[in-house]
């Protein structure tokens, strides 16, 4: 079964670069490549470039935006949300809990 998408780092403690290079590898045997999104606290030109070359659609530096990557998923896996993403709030404090709501169905999600 072939994943969606692939959402990597590109540090492993081996290396600053092990990710990209896992992907490159992963890509070169595959007929058709994977959508692939990079993650990583880099944000120098070398690190992106290298990410680029190995088959990555998208980077994002550390810490990154949940909104924005979810947005870069849907638009490589052509997934579209019919229906608005329903959300469970558990919390002790209801102020808190409401404001939770309030910004969750704001953003368009049934809380």
């Amino acid at each position: 079964m072939n994943p969606a998408a692939v959402v990597m780092d590109i540090i492993f403690p081996n290396g600053d670069l092990v990710g990209i290079e896992a992907i490159a590898i992963v890509q070169r045997e595959r007929t058709s490549p994977l959508p692939v999104i990079f993650v990583s606290q880099r944000d120098d030109f070398a690190a992106r470039l290298a990410a680029v070359r190995s088959g990555g659609h998208a980077y994002f530096t550390k810490p990154v935006d949940a909104g924005r990557l979810i947005d870069a998923l849907d638009r490589l896996t052509g997934s579209e949300e019919n229906q608005p993403l329903r959300v469970l709030i558990v919390d002790d404090d209801a102020d808190f809990g409401q404001q939770c709501v309030q910004s969750l169905e704001a953003a368009g999600m049934i809380a």
